[in-house]
């Protein structure tokens, strides 16, 4: 059995008070079984100012699990889904 593939994506979060944080911890715990555990989120920063204006940021890292290389966009499965954007 081979090694899993991981890609990761980058992420930064900003709002009012904390609710980046608020919903960065709700991304963390539900994005596993949404994405059959295909997308778990890593650790999350504390929070740092905004350098313009009020509330708060976060940075945090998605870890895509095994993610599809077949080409498909997710969406043909999903009633009312939009077709993907031509190239």
């Amino acid at each position: 059995m081979s090694a899993p593939k991981i890609r990761v994506i980058k992420a930064r979060l900003s709002g009012e008070g904390d609710d980046a944080g608020a919903v960065a911890e709700l991304l963390a715990r539900l994005l596993p079984a949404l994405s059959e555990g295909r997308c778990q989120v890593g650790e999350i920063s504390p929070a740092y100012p905004n350098r313009r204006g009020t509330g708060a940021r976060r940075y945090f890292d998605l870890y895509l699990i095994n993610p599809d290389t077949t080409g498909r966009t997710g969406t043909e499965d999903r009633p009312g889904a939009r077709p993907p954007l031509p190239g």
